[in-house]
């Protein structure tokens, strides 16, 4: 009787395989490294004021430029929290310091320390050395096709679905385009594993958003000031991907698409003894945030709604390539 409560008090004082293994810290300074410089894509479809120009605010522009060792020292932050965040993300961890059960924190200077269960410590190792032993490229390549939503119903695109192959990719477009789509824009990148890179294609809009009167010298003249807007419009995409082990990607998308209704709508208005015409620009602006862990060649389909009746398919596939092509 004395030999069983023992061992089964053995059994309880001694830790799980799910328990959390205790404090580990862990050298990254090298995935750190292999961040890169992360590119944002601009704003789309976010009216903004045109800044004239001066010689003295170029001047002072030039003299502003950040000190070597502050640029770095913030381009390591910003890595570490990415690098954090991707982990934290692979790993579902939610807390990023010491104080909960589990929890996941990498410094600028590369020292990634965790507590985690035995399970979440193997699977952390086995991330890193996919990370470390990544030496390719990846290609984003984006198909933004429009077509009209009442085809897109009966082409059953209602929700996000994957084609194993690029030649599925290409005979459904080709299918597309005969049943009355737009391609708008295909553009591709090629991106070093774990760096975000970021494609935009498409113009800008000016327009006159209102005016003001000053009276200026000699004679006491009014002359009339507009405020001219700008509006970037096209697609855009801002991608990450991370190596996974059993030759997956994990993606980050973000994707967006922005329009603007021509003719530009106009109004006529009263200004003092002058009548003068301002724009009301109609903007349409669709934005979406994806996770996607997907095998190099296949694409997904992203269907995003457009206003009026036509809908917006986002074609996107991801590959690697060797550094060297």
């Amino acid at each position: 009787m004395r030999f069983q409560f023992l061992l089964l008090a053995a059994l309880l004082l001694a830790p799980s395989a799910q328990q959390a293994t205790g404090v580990r810290s862990v050298e990254a300074r090298d995935v750190l490294e292999r961040m890169g410089t992360d590119f944002d894509a601009p704003r789309l479809g976010v009216p903004r004021p045109i800044q004239a120009k001066t010689v003295a605010r170029d001047l002072a522009a030039g003299t502003e430029a950040e000190p070597d060792a502050v640029a770095e020292r913030r381009r390591r932050v910003a890595a570490s929290a990415k690098l954090e965040s991707i982990l934290r993300g692979q790993l579902r961890i939610e807390a990023a310091a010491p104080g909960d059960a589990k929890w996941l924190r990498v410094s600028e200077d590369g020292a990634l320390t965790a507590s985690l269960e035995a399970a979440e410590q193997a699977r952390l190792d086995e991330l890193l050395a996919c990370m470390r032993a990544f030496d390719e490229l990846v290609m984003i390549e984006a198909r933004y096709v429009e077509l009209p939503k009442a085809a897109a119903r009966k082409l059953g695109f209602d929700a996000t679905s994957t084609l194993a192959t690029m030649e599925e990719r290409d005979v459904l477009l080709e299918s597309l385009m005969s049943e009355g789509a737009d391609m708008l824009s295909s553009p591709r990148v090629l991106m070093q594993p774990l760096q975000q890179a970021s494609l935009y294609v498409g113009d800008v809009v000016n327009y006159v958003e209102d005016w003001s009167v000053h009276t200026v010298e000699p004679g006491g003249a009014e002359v009339l000031d507009p405020r001219i807007m700008e509006v970037r419009l096209g697609t855009f995409l801002v991608a990450r991907a991370v190596p996974l082990p059993a030759d997956k990607l994990s993606l980050s998308l973000e994707i967006g698409h922005a329009t603007i209704a021509k003719p530009l709508r106009t109004s006529r208005v009263q200004l003092g003894s002058r009548e003068v015409e301002v724009a009301l620009p109609e903007i349409s602006n669709q934005r979406v945030q994806i996770e996607l862990t997907v095998a190099p060649r296949a694409t997904t389909l992203l269907p995003i709604p457009s206003e009026g009746g036509r809908m917006l398919l986002v074609f996107v596939t991801a590959d690697v390539m060797p550094e060297s092509k």
